[in-house]
């Protein structure tokens, strides 16, 4: 009978270290998510607008004092919104994207109007059964 003995050195964990971070930046573009409720939908671009690679020292010193802030940064006014896409987009790709998320908006609500209490019940126990599964 032969018996295997395990190396030392695998057993041991492994440590990694870095010393920069890559960032990539994305362009914001038009989008058509009904969860904005006043004006254009602003959603990420699928093309990098440029990259950039850091110190992970100054960049953690940085993220740190802009924590402060984000829920600030996270909220875009609909003029704001209008400005930002003004840039790339006409009044009338605007426009249309808008009707599109107000079109979508509309006919959620409409479903969620005729849908019975059991079906609704149904549905929002199984997306808090995914919701329960995809935390665990």
């Amino acid at each position: 009978m032969m018996i295997l003995q395990s190396d030392p050195q695998q057993s041991k964990p492994k440590s990694v270290k870095f010393s920069t971070i890559a960032i990539d930046a994305f362009n914001m573009e038009l989008s058509v998510n009904p969860g904005g409720s006043m004006g254009p939908s602003v959603g990420l671009g699928g093309e990098v607008a440029y990259k950039k690679i850091r110190r992970l020292s100054s960049f953690d010193d940085e993220r740190q004092c802009s924590r402060k802030t984000k829920l600030l940064n996270l909220y875009l006014s609909p003029n704001a919104r209008h400005l930002i896409l003004a840039h790339n987009h006409s009044k009338g790709e605007i426009k249309t994207s808008m009707k599109e998320k107000d079109a979508l908006r509309r006919s959620r609500a409409v479903t969620n109007l005729f849908m019975s209490p059991a079906t609704r019940l149904s549905l929002s126990i199984r997306s808090e059964g995914l919701d329960v599964a995809a935390g665990t």
